[in-house]
């Protein structure tokens, strides 16, 4: 069971928005309509919403500086106002003991909601990454699992014109509220690995770091490792067999880490030109040993979705200013798997 608040500010009705500006989005509404659906409702939270204005303004303060390791570039963002949610306690217990976020009765004051779809609320999230930073968010109370997400990141990704990424982190490596089933989103190119992504698709390099798993006229899947990050990506122009190479991508992954449940892992739905693409980072631990060192190299340091994709959040100075390639790319090694992983698949 989760907490209820003894004094609910207000309820479901009260925080979402279903007026004639910013309906939920019908199934033959166009893309381009969906988009300036959310466009609106972001600059009205914006000019209601003071926490969330602040934020961003924050936000556009925040120092960025560019890292190249082995395979690719990585990008450290110096961002104070996540050290919340990446020193949160992810427990049983400390998550029996706290409100639940995300649930409707329980958003900041001003925040609302976006329906969408029939189970989904859109939300603005309060300690953005992105400038459009969004939590698409179940209507109901209950656990992160991948297998009840995946189908909405898709819809949702399709819905904007592949204007936007959905990215999802697993209850046991980036999610802060692991007890309530959702997803996040940015505007496209947020995350760097996705052009990165692309341009290896497309390169016919003899060396390149992925090998090829499937490929046919409308399939195109690769795995590898890149930068010490073990991962599966699957191209293709019908969103129908994304989803289906992706299960298939999960449960090999499942049966290949040993999990009893959801396997650990942080995934990507975005688009490169008209095609659909899919990333999955199998995940080993959770967080690295810097995180729990007690001395002067602790480094507070939570990797999910956002990190293992090139964009890598501090929300402390000292660690900003110390992180390097070497740092970079060990953390990388303990968090993720290495090339014997995919070897199967080969």
């Amino acid at each position: 069971m989760h907490p209820t608040n003894p004094n609910k500010k207000t309820n479901q009705a009260d925080v979402i928005i279903n007026d004639a500006l910013l309906q939920p989005f019908m199934e033959n509404s166009s893309s381009e309509v969906f988009v300036k659906k959310l466009s609106a409702f972001v600059r009205q939270q914006i000019a209601v919403w003071p926490g969330l204005k602040q934020a961003r303004e924050l936000l556009k303060k925040s120092t960025t500086r560019k890292i190249f390791l082995s395979d690719l570039d990585v990008y450290l963002q110096h961002n104070p106002q996540r050290i919340k949610s990446s020193s949160s306690s992810v427990d049983r217990e400390s998550i029996e003991k706290r409100l639940c976020f995300l649930c409707p009765d329980n958003l900041y004051k001003k925040q609302l909601g976006l329906a969408y779809k029939k189970d989904w609320l859109i939300l603005n999230n309060p300690f953005p990454v992105f400038a459009d930073h969004l939590v698409v968010s179940s209507l109901s109370h209950q656990p992160q699992l991948i297998e009840k997400a995946l189908g909405t990141m898709i819809c949702f990704v399709k819905d904007t014109g592949l204007s936007f990424t959905a990215f999802y982190n697993g209850p046991s490596c980036g999610a802060s509220a692991p007890d309530h089933l959702h997803f996040q989103a940015c505007p496209d190119g947020g995350l760097p690995i996705t052009g990165q992504a692309a341009k290896i698709l497309h390169s016919h390099l003899p060396e390149s770091p992925l090998f090829s798993v499937g490929k046919n006229s409308n399939i195109k899947s690769l795995a590898g490792v890149l930068d010490k990050r073990a991962l599966f990506l699957c191209v293709t122009p019908e969103h129908e067999f994304l989803f289906e190479q992706m299960e298939k991508a999960l449960i090999f992954i499942k049966e290949q880490s040993g999990a009893a449940d959801e396997p650990m892992v942080n995934l990507i739905v975005s688009g490169t030109g008209k095609n659909y693409m899919g990333i999955i980072f199998p995940r080993r631990a959770h967080r690295p040993a810097c995180y729990y060192r007690k001395d002067n190299e602790m480094m507070i340091i939570s990797p999910g979705t956002v990190d293992m994709g090139g964009l890598i959040i501090m929300p402390r100075k000292e660690d900003y200013a110390r992180m390097n390639q070497e740092i970079t790319l060990k953390i990388f090694s303990e968090v993720s798997y290495g090339p014997e992983f995919f070897r199967q698949l080969a």
